[in-house]
């Protein structure tokens, strides 16, 4: 972490779970001692003896599921971990990732190494958020990963097919069992394998930049962040609406069949996918303020500011300068709200590495412009053979030209 922070909170609630693969294996071996013991002294024939191993099972898996609840403790979370009433309880290497869930009883959720979870209860959802931003898991700095439902279960035709294609296989596989044809058996054999498609969840990975589904081995990008406009929560749905009015649905159950846990993992979802949203935007805001401050004349002559404008994309990073991309400076020459000089500025620093795509764009922008002097600067950045003396003239013409 690049930063020491810490949040304390009092009269919280704290809810504890173990990882249920550990909890079989415990009372898996938990039943068997006991059977041995049982058995060393009570000698059980083989039907009790199942029985029993049985009984055994329940009553430790039962014992060891019941979460471990905690009442009005006071919390500290921080680089080192999470303390309850002054004690280290979880260290934050064992913690894999976390995720604000904002009902009515907002608290965060922490996911731990090898299973198990945590769940801290708060007044507000912000107080949650700051504990996800102590352990660095925050939308600003980690990936969250989410269970939706099959993408044939993405509507109730898609569900309706589903089933109708399931059903015919049935049927088929009925016939194959009377019949030794290759086709029926070929055909009987997709039942078993049609039903584990139908089952298998989408993984839905929220990053920092953009949406990420797989499904079944397949990856693909489902959405830029910087596309996304709004969040909508909807029954089983998280609807997000992109730039050109289109929307994309997140399934989270069933069509037509209510869970008692979607609207919850509906708008946990929504909630960390606005907060990506909030997080990109804050850090594209940023380095465009990095680059202005960067382009900016200060007390350098119009020669050496024009030299130094078209060397900051080459520039490496150091101690007192940090690099410049091609990525913070497009928005500043789109931007309606910067000034004309700092336009002007990141369209001369672009220019030495346009290729006739970026030309093109910056001509757009430049025709674009009600200043004629913006206009100038622009088209003479975007020409391929201009001298240094002509940019630093048009660059000078615009450093009292108000916002345009």
């Amino acid at each position: 972490m690049n930063e020491k922070r810490a949040v304390d909170l009092p009269h919280v609630r704290i809810v504890t779970r173990h990882a249920q693969i550990k909890v079989l294996i415990v009372a898996l071996m938990s039943a068997v001692a006991t059977l041995a013991l049982v058995s060393a002294f009570t000698p059980l024939r083989a039907p009790f003896q199942g029985t029993a191993l049985f009984v055994s099972m329940l009553v430790t898996g039962a014992v060891i599921l019941r979460p471990r609840r905690r009442y009005d403790v006071s919390v500290r979370a921080d680089e080192v971990g999470l303390r309850v009433d002054d004690e280290l309880v979880i260290p934050r290497r064992t913690i894999a990732s976390g995720v604000v869930m904002p009902d009515e009883h907002p608290r965060v959720t922490l996911w731990l190494e090898g299973g198990g979870t945590v769940e801290i209860y708060v007044r507000e959802s912000d107080e949650a958020r700051s504990i996800l931003h102590a352990f660095d898991l925050d939308a600003s700095k980690n990936t969250a990963t989410f269970r939706l439902v099959s993408p044939l279960w993405s509507s109730e035709g898609a569900l309706t097919a589903w089933c109708f294609a399931l059903l015919v296989s049935l049927v088929v596989a009925a016939f194959a069992v009377t019949s030794d044809h290759v086709a029926f058996v070929f055909a009987a054999a997709l039942g078993p394998l049609a039903l584990l498609v139908s089952v298998a969840p989408v993984t839905l990975i929220v990053g920092t930049d953009a949406l990420v589904m797989k499904w079944l081995g397949t990856r693909r990008i489902v959405l830029l962040l910087g596309d996304i406009v709004r969040v909508e929560r909807a029954a089983h749905v998280v609807r997000m609406v992109h730039r050109d009015g289109r929307h994309t649905n997140l399934r989270v159950g069933m069509p037509g069949r209510p869970s008692f846990d979607s609207d919850e993992s509906v708008a946990t979802i929504a909630e960390r996918i606005e907060a990506a949203i909030v997080a990109r935007a804050t850090r594209a805001g940023d380095a465009e303020a990095i680059a202005l401050d960067d382009l900016a004349r200060g007390d350098r002559s119009a020669r050496d500011w024009v030299a130094s404008l078209r060397g900051a994309l080459a520039r490496e990073s150091g101690f007192r300068k940090a690099p410049i991309v091609a990525e913070q400076l497009w928005p500043i020459v789109e931007s309606a709200r910067a000034t004309a000089s700092s336009r002007a500025a990141a369209a001369v620093a672009l220019s030495v590495s346009l290729d006739d795509t970026g030309r093109a764009r910056l001509r757009i922008a430049a025709q674009a412009s009600a200043s004629p002097k913006l206009r100038v600067a622009l088209e003479l950045a975007s020409a391929e053979a201009v001298s240094d003396a002509e940019v630093a003239q048009a660059l000078a013409a615009l450093e009292s030209e108000s916002p345009r």
